[in-house]
């Protein structure tokens, strides 16, 4: 018989084995599990306390429904006055406030919880202005100094409720600022959010957010 059987060594066999599970599939399982909690160690989970300011940032995040929530806040005197970040008016949802007159757009929402306008401050980014809620939390400082301002709750989507606490925490808490976070509930629950591409993207970004603010020393 012409030729010979080839055959690969058992230890090579073995360490190429090895090799595609450590360099594979054990990581893709880690990444799976990552992913698959990542509600739980997104959302926050402790104690929110009563402040003097409700911070109250509009981004994609946020929803129409999110206004009957806080105007239940005010009714409980959980805040004095509530401060609302807008971003460039470009980037405005029209679903959360009408653009062409965020303003009014703001007052119109609050006014079925009786909110005074004077309790009502706006703060808004300009387009040069950073987005994010590292910089906005710093970008607060001077207001909350001038204003003699010493506790703040946030007002933000569960899922990103952990993030923004410890970033507003870090660049606040030095300056003597209490900081705690109201987590609004989300549309999403942690055992529908993986059936609908709407929920993996949400998920999937703030997820992404999340290790990137680590990462970036911003939390």
């Amino acid at each position: 018989m012409n030729g010979s059987v080839k055959s690969m060594p058992v230890g090579d066999l073995y360490g190429k084995i090895r090799l595609l599970f450590w360099g594979f599939l054990l990581p893709t399982l880690l990444l799976l599990i990552g992913i698959l909690t990542a509600p739980i160690y997104l959302r926050y989970s402790g104690i929110w306390k009563k402040a003097e300011v409700l911070v109250v940032e509009i981004n994609d995040q946020s929803t129409a429904k999110q206004w009957k929530s806080i105007g239940n806040l005010y009714k409980k005197e959980i805040f004095s006055q509530i401060w609302i970040i807008l971003p460039w008016e470009k980037t405005l949802e029209r679903r959360i406030l009408d653009s062409t007159n965020p303003l009014e757009s703001i007052k119109s929402n609050l006014l079925p919880y009786a909110i005074p306008d004077d309790k009502i401050k706006i703060l808004k980014m300009e387009e040069s202005e950073p987005h994010s809620t590292y910089f906005i939390s710093k970008s607060l400082i001077k207001n909350l100094v001038n204003n003699e301002i010493k506790s703040l709750l946030i007002f933000c989507d569960e899922y990103e409720s952990n993030r923004v606490l410890s970033t507003y925490r870090k660049n606040l808490a030095p300056i003597g600022i209490e900081v705690t976070v109201y987590p609004a509930k989300s549309e999403w629950e942690t055992g529908n959010w993986f059936m609908k591409e709407q929920g993996v993207r949400r998920i999937s970004e703030e997820l992404f957010l999340y290790v990137y603010y680590k990462i970036r020393g911003y939390q």
